[in-house]
């Protein structure tokens, strides 16, 4: 059985995930300008090491969430230039 390319079907394809790409972006935006972090990116480490060990995780939390942020940064560079690679496709 031979397949059957569409073109048509493969742009319309390329326009939803160029679409999806665009709102993700839009969301890490977002996300970044309120100061949080999507769950799926945040980074978890608990520490236990005796009786002081509340502020050692203080301070772990805190350089958590700024690497938590950082790599959602990053994730939305890389969401952008997908984006644009498919707009370029698209057209």
């Amino acid at each position: 059985m031979a397949s059957s390319y569409d073109p048509h079907k493969h742009l319309e394809k390329k326009a939803e995930k160029h679409m999806r790409c665009g709102m993700h972006v839009r969301f890490l935006e977002e996300c970044l300008s309120s100061g949080i972090v999507p769950k799926g990116l945040q980074l978890n480490l608990r520490v236990n090491i005796g009786k002081d060990s509340n502020e050692l995780q203080s301070s772990i939390d805190r350089l958590l969430n700024k690497v938590s942020l950082e790599i959602c940064e990053k994730n939305k560079d890389e969401q952008h230039k997908k984006t644009r690679q498919l707009q370029i496709e698209v057209e």
